[in-house]
């Protein structure tokens, strides 16, 4: 939506912003963006009212002026259409371009008003997501809408813990609940607060502990009360709740500390909190992650008294910062599995299950990449797996095509260990993956998999192979071609553009601009379609960026031809300018060792021999050339 302002400086209180508003309602007419787009002969279809505003439940409503009303698609994006300001007797009238069913936005321009009023959708609501849309037709082209504001409300209180301490390490908020703006603040040092602007009709108030050591559970208002369930409060226009004191309890917490030999904190080490369950005597896995250690080496995880825990870490979650090293797999404590690992428990509210994890060496740390997978899999198609950029090179990698279903742990599939795969009709049913495996020697292994797609269920597809077309070489732009998707995508389609197996940010889209610096590099472009149920669309396609030639003249070598002297390269002009040049003497066919400088001074052991001088020719862009001289007269 645009940003509020004045009457006096909106866009539309120009000439030239008229005009713009005039083409850009033609556009939208002309393609059809609007349901029932009428003909140029049709009715002016208008949005008029008055908008007022209430400041408190009981209070009469008054005439609210410089506030704006606004048109916007009937779409997930709610985009711009027309509108207009109120008049100081609140009165606002504009047209639409088309009849059809739009949602509407009010919000007051700036001072008082928006201090005092928060702005809403159509149908009292926060944000545009869920808001009734109000229509314009051909037989009723004339909608009246009115508008009124409701007033912010506030609270006062203090944040204290059990003990009746102040907590200052905590966020004080009011979030509506269909969503949009957030009102925070935090309290003063004695733990008191004042929270404004807290948005009315429905909203989620709420106490949340931001020390990052998860001490304290967090708190909501119901309306009457502090509550320790997730509840939304209902805010009546201009209340003011005064006194209101939230007392945090504290959080019930496994907090592990993962350290490496020495006992220094080893951060982004992936973790998995198990948890027992009851019923099925299985023990579950959280449905979230990955989840990593933070910067100082620390786990934490929300228990519940008297239920069964364990934790195992692995170090395998390669997203953080880069490390110089990787460390072993453990369960703690000091188990290599879930199975023998110690069961934690807490046994009383509030309590904090504390420990320390010290890991073993691994090896150094690899770089990985970022496996692909493109094409089909469906039964008879490929499927390819890119395994991405991997360092420090060289890295063995290795491929295995696995399976799975219903959710199963994941098979190898036998023989398929290639970086391609045709599914067979025997995978019908089952999820693809694709497992890439980096070794080096001194380095942890490290292995990633990444999803093809479920065999023989019905996904998104193009029409045409995946390509890209237009001349690899500097100052061309590469074009993706897949032709058209079914179903077209409700969002984009998004490119992702990469050079050298590293993202390149210059475009999202389907053209890409080749620079001078894309010389001799590869380029790929890549393309991810999801619409669930169907499968997803992956598709990828790369060329060579071609290097522009370098231009010499072959080199001359001048000086006299005897033991003693001194033997000069004259490269002559190479270009375009500047070119780095480099030199190695030859000796006949030999090359002589050291002899790298653009002089040579002759010595005992060329007497006899032909000498020439090699010259190397280099810059970026462009291919590197090297050009000999003619071989000298024997030296005497």
């Amino acid at each position: 939506m645009p940003l509020p302002r004045s009457a006096t400086d909106h866009p539309l209180q120009s000439t030239w912003q008229g005009v713009w508003a005039i083409l850009a309602a033609v556009i939208l007419v002309s393609a059809g963006l609007f349901v029932g787009a009428a003909p140029a002969s049709a009715a002016t279809y208008t949005f008029k009212g008055v908008v007022k505003g209430k400041l408190t439940a009981t209070a009469t409503a008054t005439a609210l002026g410089d506030v704006w009303v606004g048109a916007y698609t009937n779409d997930d994006q709610a985009s711009y259409v027309a509108g207009a300001w109120s008049a100081a007797d609140g009165s606002y009238s504009f047209t639409v371009p088309a009849a059809g069913s739009y949602k509407l936005w009010t919000t007051c321009s700036s001072g008082p008003c928006s201090a005092t009023y928060a702005g809403e959708w159509n149908a009292d609501k926060s944000s545009s997501y869920g808001s009734t849309p109000v229509a314009v037709t051909d037989a009723a082209p004339t909608t009246t809408y009115n508008p009124q504001l409701e007033a912010f409300a506030s609270m006062s209180g203090r944040v204290t813990n059990k003990a009746g301490q102040p907590l200052t390490a905590v966020s004080v908020s009011a979030s509506p609940s269909g969503g949009g703006q957030v009102s925070s603040t935090k309290p003063d040092a004695n733990g008191y607060f004042t929270l404004s602007k807290i948005p009315p009709n429905q909203a989620y108030i709420s106490v949340r502990d931001e020390s990052g050591q998860h001490l304290y559970l967090e708190q909501y208002w119901n309306g009457t009360a502090t509550v320790d369930s997730y509840t939304a409060a209902t805010v009546p226009s201009g209340v003011t709740w005064t006194n209101v004191n939230f007392v945090l309890k504290d959080e019930t917490l496994l907090e592990a500390t993962v350290t490496d030999p020495a006992g220094a904190p080893i951060a982004d080490v992936g973790y998995i909190p198990w948890v027992y369950n009851d019923a099925t005597g299985a023990w579950d896995g959280p449905q979230m992650g990955p989840l990593t250690s933070d910067a100082q080496g620390k786990i934490y995880w929300r228990m519940a008294v008297g239920k069964k825990y364990k934790l195992c870490v692995s170090d395998t979650v390669y997203e953080g910062a880069p490390r110089d090293k990787r460390y072993k797999p453990e369960c703690y404590n000091n188990t290599p599995t879930k199975d023998t690992a110690t069961v934690l428990t807490a046994t009383a509210p509030g309590q904090r299950v504390k420990f320390t994890m010290q890991l073993d060496e691994a090896g150094l740390s690899l770089a990985p990449g970022k496996p692909y997978v493109y094409g089909s899999a469906q039964a008879g198609q490929t499927l390819t797996v890119d395994p991405g950029a991997w360092g420090p090179a060289p890295v063995a990698l290795a491929y295995q095509w696995q399976r799975s279903k219903d959710g199963t742990e994941l098979q190898d599939i036998a023989g398929a260990t290639a970086t391609t795969y045709v599914p067979t009709a025997a995978d019908a049913g089952y999820d693809i993956w694709a497992k890439v495996s980096g070794t080096k020697a001194g380095y942890a292994p490290h292995y990633d998999t990444v999803h093809a797609g479920k065999s023989g269920a019905d996904a998104v597809t193009a029409s045409k192979p995946f390509t890209i077309l237009g001349t690899p070489s500097a100052g061309n732009t590469l074009t993706v071609d897949h032709g058209t998707l079914n179903p077209a995508p409700d969002f984009g389609p998004y490119y992702d553009w990469f050079v050298n197996g590293v993202p390149d940010y210059r475009s999202n889209g389907r053209t890409f601009l080749l620079q001078a610096s894309d010389a001799g590099k590869k380029v790929t472009a890549r393309l991810s379609v999801h619409d669930w149920p169907l499968q997803p669309y992956y598709g990828q396609a790369s060329v060579t960026v071609a290097t522009a030639a370098l231009s010499s003249p072959v080199p001359t070598v001048s000086g006299t031809a005897k033991v003693g002297s001194v033997l000069t390269a004259v490269p002559g002009a190479w270009g375009p300018a500047p070119v780095t040049l480099a030199y190695q003497w030859f000796r006949g066919s030999t090359a002589i060792s050291g002899a790298t400088a653009q002089t040579y001074k002759l010595v005992a052991a060329d007497k006899g021999s032909a000498i020439k001088v090699r010259v190397t020719g280099t810059k970026t862009a462009y291919t590197t050339l090297a050009r000999y001289s003619a071989a000298t007269a024997l030296i005497g």
